[in-house]
Formats: structure tokens, sequence, C-alpha cells
């Protein structure tokens, strides 16, 4: 079973005992709870070689509970004021030792594993080179074969070719014989209809307009008629999917229908119009209801990046909620918050449609904000008001020098909720489509989270000593003061990353189980399965032996490689 490492807080904090307590009670009162981490954690009582090291289960606003008492030194009675916090124990050091030792154990056996998969494929290879000269051998006898063939298929052709020409010549005769009315001489007045095994053909209304009337569109209660409108498609009868009589000024993915008198008809053509423009997003991260959030923060005030892939300016907020994000910007300056598209030039010349669907506005002056890094590649619209859904179109020239779309506040108060956002090829958004009630809901589902993330992490990945973001490396020293490690990721990222901070202490590292003192790292390239490192520091045993590095800081540590 992997052993359970119980994470510190930050310049471990210290409370009192807030009551008497004995050497079997399982709940402590404190004086301050938030200087303990979330629970399952330790806890130690005391401040000599007497102090009594605690582990809780569970953590109110005033209390640690469901205490396991004397996990080291003996459970005692305490009295009220004693000295009680998350300090570093005996325990915490036996457990990293034990949990660094199994990633070593798991490193080993994937070595091993790798030898013996480089043995079988060199004895395989010599059995794919004799194969290749057989399959040599067959390709060329295939080649003739093939030769032969060809020659019977162009006779076949040529064969096919006046069959055709005589089939061709009897439609037309046949088409010639059904389009010949049985009507001879003077002025055909009133409606013709022609009858027969074939769907029949009505030219006139009765009203003094042209009429088309097909017997299989009859049979189901529906009416094309060309008049002084337009072509239309009446209902006549009631159906499973029609209400009562209504007509539409178009068909179903030509335009968007208008509805004038059947609410079940409009939603029918609505969701297949929908599903007729659909297009793929061209954005990264554009679930805003449930995004991917690496840096984990639930609130964000800097300038920088916040969520994956999305970026805010100086004075602008943006808080991360379970069904969206709230973007603040600051109501005397222009504020961003945006997406920068990686390969832009590939889009130049090709028109694009950006989206956004917001729940809540009060933004004063907001647009939804599209551009090309000059003056004639910058498309905006304005987002005031109460609409849910906003779209504009834009064509990038030759000249673009970047492309970045989003969202600008222009010195305005208030903010605005975004649940979702879509770049997409063509002159139509397909991010979403009102219902039958109205109410504006996406045309896509979710997009799958796993996917999401892996595309994120090509351009930044977050580490620290917590489970989510957990990672050991392996490496070797080069010499007194210098070792190269490795840490492996799961998908290539976009270039050789930065690391936001290069502090030794952030990591530790043991060789040949031997801790070892790091002073600081650095970034010397990314492949694609794993970002190589130096490290400085205190490597008393000298060059080419095997280290075990791990990631052992509280904050984040981002490797960054965003554009």
């Amino acid at each position: 079973m992997a052993t359970t490492l119980y994470p510190g807080i930050p310049f471990s904090p210290q409370a009192t005992l807030a009551n008497n307590i004995g050497a079997a009670d399982t709940i402590i009162e404190v004086s301050d709870a938030s200087a303990f981490p979330p629970a399952p954690n330790l806890a130690t009582i005391g401040t000599d070689e007497d102090g009594e090291t605690v582990l809780y289960t569970a953590k109110t606003e005033t209390a640690l509970s469901g205490c396991q008492r004397g996990v080291e030194g003996t459970a005692r009675a305490w009295t009220a004021g004693e000295l009680i916090g998350r300090n570093f124990t005996a325990k915490d050091h036996t457990d990293l030792i034990a949990a660094v030792s199994e990633t070593g154990a798991a490193v080993t056996a994937a070595g091993d594993a790798a030898r013996a998969a480089q043995e079988a494929a060199s004895a395989a290879e010599g059995k794919a080179a004799e194969a290749a000269e057989t399959a040599r051998e067959a390709a060329r006898d295939a080649t003739q074969a093939r030769e032969d063939a060809q020659t019977a298929a162009d006779a076949a052709a040529t064969a096919q070719g006046a069959a055709e020409t005589a089939q061709a010549a009897a439609s037309a005769a046949q088409e010639a014989a059904e389009r010949a009315l049985p009507i001879t001489g003077g002025t055909i007045t009133g409606d013709v209809t022609i009858g027969g095994s074939s769907p029949s053909l009505t030219l006139g209304d009765g009203n003094g307009y042209p009429g088309l009337q097909f017997e299989g569109l009859a049979k189901e209660g529906l009416r094309l008629q060309a008049d002084s409108v337009g072509v239309r498609l009446f209902a006549t009868t009631k159906t499973a999917d029609i209400d009562s009589a209504g007509s539409f000024s178009r068909l179903a993915g030509v335009d968007t229908p208008v509805q004038q008198f059947d609410a079940a008809n409009k939603k029918y053509v609505d969701e297949h119009a929908s599903a007729a423009r659909r297009g793929d997003n061209l954005l990264d991260n554009w679930y805003f209801a449930d995004p991917i959030n690496q840096r984990g923060q639930t609130e964000y005030t800097s300038a920088g990046y916040t969520i994956d892939r999305w970026s805010i300016e100086a004075g602008a907020k943006l808080k991360v909620l379970e069904d969206g994000v709230v973007f603040t910007p600051n109501p005397s300056k222009y504020n961003l918050f945006v997406q920068a598209i990686e390969n832009y030039k590939d889009l130049i010349g090709k028109q694009l449609t950006l989206s956004v669907l917001i729940e809540e506005n009060t933004c004063t002056n907001c647009v939804l904000w599209f551009y090309g890094g000059t003056a004639d590649n910058l498309v905006i619209t304005t987002m005031n008001g109460n609409d849910k859904l906003y779209s504009v179109t834009m064509t990038p020239k030759s000249n673009i020098t970047s492309l970045r779309c989003g969202f600008q506040g222009r010195n305005s108060a208030g903010s605005v909720k975004i649940l979702a956002v879509k770049l997409e090829l063509g002159d139509q958004q397909t991010l979403a489509h009102q219902d039958a009630s109205g109410s504006w809901v996406l045309n896509d589902p979710p997009p799958n989270k796993a996917q999401e993330l892996l595309k994120c992490m090509r351009y930044q990945i977050a580490f620290d000593w917590y489970q989510e973001n957990f990672v050991a490396g392996y490496g070797e020293t080069t010499s007194t003061t210098t070792a190269n490690a490795f840490l492996p990721i799961l998908t290539p990222m976009r270039t050789t990353p930065t690391i936001s901070n290069t502090d030794g202490s952030n990591w530790a590292c043991k060789v040949i189980g031997t801790p070892v003192k790091i002073t600081s790292i650095s970034v010397r390239f990314a492949s694609k399965n794993l970002i190589g490192m130096r490290l400085s520091g205190d490597f008393p045993m000298g060059a080419y032996y095997p280290l075990i590095i791990t990631c052992y800081s509280a904050n984040k540590v981002i490797f960054d490689a965003n554009l």
C-alpha cells in the first residue's frame, strides 16, 4: 500500500488548547482551527520531548475530531493553554523516505522492463529483414498481376461506357414521353394533375398563385407552395411534430426559419438547422462552467494567466465559480480577458466567427473583442444589455501579427458572468440556439475534460507536493555541485518551458538513498515525454550516481510554455 503523506501549512502557525483534555479524549478544542491543514492530518501538543503527536480525521471551525492519540509520544492529559500546531514530525520524515523509496522501486522496475523490450526488439529486427525480402518478391509478382488486371479493366470500362450511353438515351426518351400532356391544341386553364404510379404534380392552388403539390407530402399533411411570399411549406393537418396549421418562409438547413404559427414545428426545424451549421471549436478550454484551472486559484487579481490558456491585464479580476467565470474589468482602464491563437497564420483569408454565451451582465461598457494586431484586423460588438448570446465575424488579412480573442472592458463598471466561448470557421455562430421556450442552450455537450487538460498541458504544467500534482523524476549527478534530472510528462509541451520558481527548496532529492540539498533548479529542454532539468546543490559523492527527485512545495511550481 502506498505511504500517505500529510501536507503541512506554511510557517507552521501555533494554536493553544481551548480546554483541558484527558488521555482518551478524541475531540480536541483549539483556539484557532485555521492553523491546521484539512483533515486527515497530524498535530503536535507540547514543545519538548514529552510532547504528543495526534492524527485527526476531521476538523470543525473550533476543534479537531476523530483523533488517534499517541501516534508519537504517549497519550496523556493536557491542560488548557498548552501549545498545539502542525509541526514537522519524525513521522513526516519517515513517511517521506518511504514514499520516495516506493517511487524509486517503480522507476527501477520501469528501467528493467525497457531493457527487456530493447533485447526483444533486437531479436525481432533480424526476422523483420527476412520478412521484408519475402514481401519485396511478392510485390514484384503483384505488380505484374496488377498490370494484367488493368488491361482487363480498360476493356470493361469501354463496354460500360457504351452501356451508359444507351441507358441515357433511353432515359431521355422516357422523360420526353412523360412530359407530354394528353392535351392537344388550345390554352390550358385551371389545374392540371399528372397521376399514375409516380407522385402527382399539381400546378395552381386555386387562389391565384402557382402551386406545387406532391402526393408524398400530401400523405404527411404538408403542402409545398410558391406564391407572392416565396416558397413555403404549409401544414394542412395535425401530425406528431405539428400542433396546428403553420408555415415557414424557408426550408430547414437553408436559412434560419421564421416561425409564423407553430412553435413545435419551429423547434424541429431549429434543431436540424443548427446541426447542419455546427463547426469545430478552435479555442482551448472554452467551457467556463467547468474549466481547466491548473493554477488552482478561485480568484485572479494580477496581470497574467488565470484559468488555462486565458489571461487578464493589470487592473482586471477573474473569479472562478462552479458554473462559470466572472470577468470584472477596471472601471478606469481598458482591460482584456483573452486567449492567444498559436498558429494564427493558418487562418489568414478564412472567415471566422467568435461567439459567447453569458448568464449575467452588469457591465456598462464591455465588448466581445477579436484582434489581429493591426487596426484593420479588429472587430468588436458591444455586450451591454440583456442579451445572452453575442457574436462577431472577421476574415484575418495577410498583415496580421497575432490573433487574440475574448473580452474587453472599456472604462467599464460592473462584471459579466461567462458560460462558454467558441471560435469557428464560417459566418454563422453554432455555439448555442434557443429552445422551444426561448432559452439559450449549447448545441454541443461539454468537452471531454481529460482531452482538454492534455491540450492545456502543452502550454503549462503545475507541480506541488499534493497528490493531484505530485511528480517524481530520476537522474544522475554530474559533479559535486551539479546534477541532471528528468521529469516525465503526459504530452509534449509547445516549447522549452520556463520555471516559475527556481528555488531548490521546492524539491526533495536523494542520491543512492542519501538526502542531498538542492539550491537551485533550471529547465534545459523539453522532449515528447519528459522535461530535462539542471540541479545545483551539494553532491559530495561526485559524478555518475543515480538520483530521485520529487516536488516538495506547498505552492504550485509552474512549468510555463504559454504564448
